[in-house]
């Protein structure tokens, strides 16, 4: 063997090992840069789990920022409705009949005050009573205009010394 053929084998043995080196290395390269992929996808997806669930907390957010909203809408509202129950109180106008009156007047004579419908007011509306006068020995009434039902009709008998006697319409 010469000394030429001796080198172009040395030389094509350091090519060999070069190329497989180089394949070795390449890949090294491409393991690398698959984990580094796998890598970055998981953190993606990471991260686009945790925009969903930010969105998810941000939508329950503005749900309960609603409901608070409705919460305290529906507190005034009941605020305002007490404040109005207790501008008026129950009495009886007649014996077995009773109707709303404002605290304010309260003083005042049963007929010469306004009166309001005991049934209406339970229902949320204040529905005046018209105050219908007898004449001698009659029977006062306090008629509702939202319900002829609710007219109250005072059945005392004055000719037998104030006796109550419970007949006709209450309002009840």
């Amino acid at each position: 063997m010469n000394i030429g053929d001796a080198l172009v084998a040395t030389k094509a043995a350091y090519d060999l090992a070069a190329t497989a080196l180089a394949a070795r290395d390449d890949s090294k390269v491409q393991q690398a840069m698959a984990d580094l992929q796998t890598k970055l996808l998981d953190a993606l997806s990471m991260g686009f789990a945790q925009v969903q669930a930010l969105h998810s907390l941000e939508l329950e957010t503005q749900k309960m920022r609603m409901e608070l909203v409705e919460a305290r809408r529906q507190r005034e509202d009941l605020e305002a409705k007490f404040k109005e129950k207790v501008q008026y109180s129950l009495f009886e106008v007649v014996p077995g009949a009773w109707a709303y009156t404002a605290v304010s007047d309260m003083q005042k004579a049963v007929d010469s005050r306004p009166n309001f419908c005991a049934s209406c007011y339970s229902a949320g509306k204040v529905v005046p009573l018209q105050h219908f006068q007898a004449q001698t020995h009659g029977q006062d009434q306090w008629f509702c205009p939202g319900d002829s039902a609710h007219t109250l009709v005072d059945q005392t008998d004055y000719a037998n010394d104030g006796a109550v006697v419970i007949t006709g319409r209450r309002g009840f």
